[in-house]
């Protein structure tokens, strides 16, 4: 009796491996979500709201079961509470299967949750090993929920081909976006000397708008940019074209230059001064007068753009040490030619980040002359 006992046993937890799933939260049993909103409620609660893809409403996907209905493409769930983990469970009562974050595209944020910081939030999307690092992080000028629902971020197609148009879309939805990933917004919540710079996003209609740039510093935003800064931060970060020059020669005339190919350079040559060189080149690509054709013409317009960008990445560093933060990563070029110092340092870096003297060098040459 007993052997046969021990022998049933067996040939059930047999059953039970050949079955190759020993847990309910199997992929077909699975809510997953490709963005997902911050919103700050009231009372000091939080409010999560999470978008799946529909697969059954794409025409490229398979047929709906009989008496299946294919249903909108974009479902939402909704969760509110006094943690970010109790308004997850929360939406996962609205939700038919298992909450899952594995495959997030897009992060959107309050602007009042930024303002408290986002340790709770990130802390939780950052304990699953499987949490996908390269999600896009936007703030919202307003509700995070409002521009979740408002901007379509998917298209006809399958499921997959929709979470992955998800995962580019903050830096395809406008030209002057800076595509913030997850991991450098987490990143910036324990480096002292990390900032990330997160678009300001709205919506009009069915249209995103660029609204400017937040900087995020310890997790919390410390300012915020004109779309105008943040094209002269963009283009010195990232070394690409998007600075426009405005110079005026002569009164009544007006010439605007495009930076092409920047190359940015951050020398920290002494402990209490900051040296920044930008070189690029130039090229006219609007001119109000035509008569600014003479021959020297073109080095009047590279010392004047010249400056003009001087002043610019001058009164951009200003900013960004009254605010404070540092997306150039200076207190990293400081922690490693100073590696001594860096231990007192660190204690009251950005009290010395705001102190610092800020040398500009720009040199700009027109490839496509006049």
């Amino acid at each position: 009796m007993h052997h046969r006992l021990r022998t049933g046993v067996m040939m059930l937890l047999g059953l039970v491996t050949l079955a190759g799933c020993g847990s309910a939260r199997s992929i077909d049993n699975r809510t997953m979500l490709f963005a997902l909103a911050f919103d700050k409620a009231k009372g000091g609660l939080i409010q999560v709201t999470g978008e799946e893809v529909n697969p059954l409403a794409s025409p490229a996907a398979s047929v709906p079961a009989p008496g299946q209905s294919a249903g909108p493409s974009e479902v939402y769930y909704t969760g509110v509470g006094h943690t970010v983990g109790a308004a997850f469970s929360r939406m996962q009562l609205s939700s038919p299967g298992y909450i899952d974050v594995t495959d997030l595209g897009v992060l959107l944020f309050n602007r009042a949750l930024l303002r408290q910081g986002l340790y709770r939030e990130m802390s939780y999307l950052m304990r699953g090993e499987q949490t996908r690092i390269l999600a896009y992080a936007l703030v919202a000028s307003k509700s995070a929920a409002g521009e979740l629902r408002t901007v379509p971020k998917t298209s006809a197609g399958s499921a997959y081909q929709q979470l992955e148009q998800a995962e580019t879309f903050a830096a395809k939805a406008h030209p002057e976006i800076v595509a913030t990933p997850m991991w450098k917004l987490y990143r910036s919540l324990w480096d002292v000397e990390a900032a990330a710079l997160l678009p300001i996003v709205s919506t009009e209609g069915q249209k995103i708008v660029f609204r400017g740039s937040a900087l995020v510093a310890h997790g919390r935003l410390v300012g915020a940019l004109d779309p105008h800064m943040t094209a002269v931060l963009d283009t010195i970060l990232r070394g690409e074209e998007g600075l426009l020059i405005t110079v005026h020669p002569k009164p009544g005339q007006t010439v605007v230059l495009r930076v092409m190919h920047a190359a940015t350079h951050y020398k920290l040559v002494h402990p209490e001064t900051l040296d920044v060189s930008l070189t690029g080149h130039a090229k006219v690509i609007e001119m109000s007068m035509g008569n600014v054709t003479a021959t020297h013409t073109d080095e009047t317009l590279e010392g004047l753009a010249g400056q003009q960008v001087v002043h610019e990445v001058v009164d951009l560093m200003h900013h960004l040490q009254a605010m404070p933060a540092d997306p150039f990563g200076i207190g990293a070029l400081a922690r490693a030619r100073y590696p001594q110092r860096w231990t007192a340092w660190r204690q009251n870096w950005f009290e010395r980040f705001r102190r610092m003297t800020v040398h500009v060098k720009v040199g700009i040459r027109i490839v496509l002359p006049s």
